[in-house]
């Protein structure tokens, strides 16, 4: 099935269809319609209708939302007055969509009423699918199913008398007031989560599949049970921020599809304890982080293999990898292959990791545990700091910067050779390092990045180092985006821009610098040698459209 994008129904009005056409007497430009759509067979029909106006790059998430939930509404005013033939209709709020819901029609009547009423000289491009309605979140607020005798509410609500009852013991966790509140993040996920039980009961959780609803027997906890129980919950890193959950594994979620409703729903990041054994989707990723600045953290998977799945694969992906709580590479955890890819990766503690699950104490293992972990602690800068959320640039350079590479034990795995890769600053496994919460939230507390956009080659000043002693060490990260496009359901990236982080004295004179080629994140670490006064720059070679850079600074 292609990807595009499906959105949720809100009743707006509804007539009948035009009478029954044959596919030669139709002409429709820019129509795409998915293999799921029958020609005869009456059916719901989605039309996704997406057009060229875009929002003026300055703008921020939120103006952004505000741009186009105006824009959209304007073009469904017009189309209710048209005389259309749909039953529902949604308006997108953070991109130019909207989508008509037709039931029970064929394919031909519904080109047919689109043909002769859409200005299409305003459309990008229409996408026709098979229609999956669910309940409007409001709907699904009040609504209780019963399954074997039991009723599960689709969303449990945090109490407003909340208990911080965080004990965490990894990750260079220390006690904070960040909880993640105001955060959302998405999660895909199967099997039954337990929204009754004490574990979750007093958190945010929105459960958008019923079969995550559905109660199962089962002697051991479900993988959505322990990812939960690290992510949010009593004991999460991050208890207080509203998770929206869907079942990876069931239609219309299938196919990386989850990624689409998140859009929607206006996730600030996406966490994917989950791989795939291909790279073929890592333009949609790179696309959706890029085009809508939401960060997406996903597992690595189980395995020693000189390879790297999607999601993890694609280049504006944060991918995790596992250690133990010692910080010895965790004896599954992917590793890249250095010919496929140096994007953004850390490590966190997700082999031998114990969390309180549905009351009982388990040790878990597996990338699938420190993916929600990174996840967590993103939601919690995002609390600390409004400037990171819509900006993935920024988190991981403040993630890389705040992590700590030192304590891995690089050669702990006869399997794994984790070797500094000096070009990029990071190492061939464990990229930036191990996850340090405690230091990660100590850099979120500047008040917004210094980005730069750049847009030819030239070298950028960013700092100046004042007075600097022998023996005293600054870390430098820089964090870029890999642009990608869309034109119908193909997805494009584009070649990666190429910076160089520099440390120069002020008559230019080089002194520590980097040189990857492929990579969109670059660590450089340098202890100074000599008293003096130093420049901070960031040297351009290729440039991929117009792009921007955030470089984060620490010194000790």
């Amino acid at each position: 099935m292609s990807i595009l994008l499906s959105l949720f129904a809100v009743t707006v009005c509804s007539f009948s269809l035009v009478p029954s056409t044959t596919e030669s007497e139709i002409e429709y430009p820019n129509v795409l319609v998915s293999d799921n759509v029958g020609f005869s067979n009456e059916e719901d029909v989605a039309v996704n209708v997406f057009y060229k106006r875009r929002a003026p790059l300055s703008y921020c998430r939120e103006e952004k939302i505000a741009f186009y939930t105006a824009y959209i509404k304007e073009q469904a005013d017009k189309i209710a007055k048209t005389g259309f033939q749909f039953a529902d209709i949604t308006c997108a709020k953070t991109m130019p969509v909207l989508t008509m819901h037709y039931d029970g029609a064929q394919l031909n009547d519904v080109k047919a009423d689109i043909v002769g009423r859409l200005c299409w000289d305003e459309i990008e491009q229409v996408y026709i699918e098979r229609d999956y309605q669910y309940l409007p979140e409001d709907e699904q607020l009040s609504k209780e199913i019963a399954y074997d005798g039991r009723d599960c509410h689709p969303i449990a609500k945090a109490a407003d008398n909340w208990t911080d009852y965080r004990d965490i013991q990894y990750d260079r966790y220390s006690a904070t007031t960040y909880s993640g509140k105001g955060i959302k993040i998405g999660v895909a996920e199967s099997g039954y989560l337990d929204v009754h039980h004490a574990n979750f009961a007093d958190s945010n959780i929105v459960l958008h599949s019923r079969s995550n609803q559905i109660y199962q027997a089962y002697d051991t906890p479900p993988h959505i049970a322990l990812v939960m129980s690290v992510l949010t919950g009593k004991y999460g890193v991050a208890p207080r921020a509203e998770v929206h959950v869907v079942d990876g594994n069931t239609s219309p979620y299938t196919g990386f599809r989850y990624l689409d409703y998140f859009v929607q729903w206006g996730m600030d990041v996406i966490s994917l304890s989950l791989s795939s054994p291909a790279t073929d989707k890592n333009a949609y990723f790179d696309f959706i982080v890029d085009n809508y600045q939401i960060p997406i953290v996903a597992a690595c998977s189980n395995s020693l293999k000189e390879s790297l799945w999607q999601p993890a694969s694609a280049q504006n992906v944060i991918s995790v990898c596992s250690v133990t709580p010692d910080y010895k590479i965790g004896s599954g955890s992917n590793i890249r292959a250095c010919d496929v890819t140096s994007n953004f990766r850390i490590a966190a503690v997700g082999h031998g990791r114990k969390v309180n699950v549905y009351g009982n104490n388990q040790t878990i293992y597996g990338t699938s545990f420190a993916t929600p972990a990174v996840a967590g602690t993103i939601a919690l800068m995002m609390e600390k700091n409004s400037a990171m959320k819509h900006n993935p640039a920024f988190v991981m350079a403040t993630l890389g910067n705040g992590a700590n590479a030192s304590i891995v034990a690089h050669n702990s795995n006869p399997n794994v050779s984790d070797t500094f890769a000096n070009g990029s600053g990071m190492y061939s496994w464990s990229g930036v390092g191990c996850l340090d919460i405690a230091q990660t939230l100590w850099l979120t507390g500047v008040s917004s990045p210094n980005t730069i956009n750049f847009s030819s080659s030239s070298e950028y000043k960013l700092y100046t180092v004042d007075d600097a002693k022998p023996g005293q060490t600054i870390y430098l990260t820089h964090a870029w985006l890999r642009k990608a496009s869309r034109s119908g359901d193909t997805y494009t990236s584009l070649p990666l821009s190429d910076f160089d982080l520099l440390i120069c004295k002020p008559d230019n004179t080089i002194v520590a610098r980097t040189t990857a080629t492929y990579s969109n994140v670059e660590r450089l670490t340098y202890t100074f040698t000599e008293s003096g006064n130093f420049v901070i720059k960031v040297k351009t070679y290729t440039i991929n459209d117009n792009h921007y850079g955030v470089t984060c600074v620490r010194a000790v």
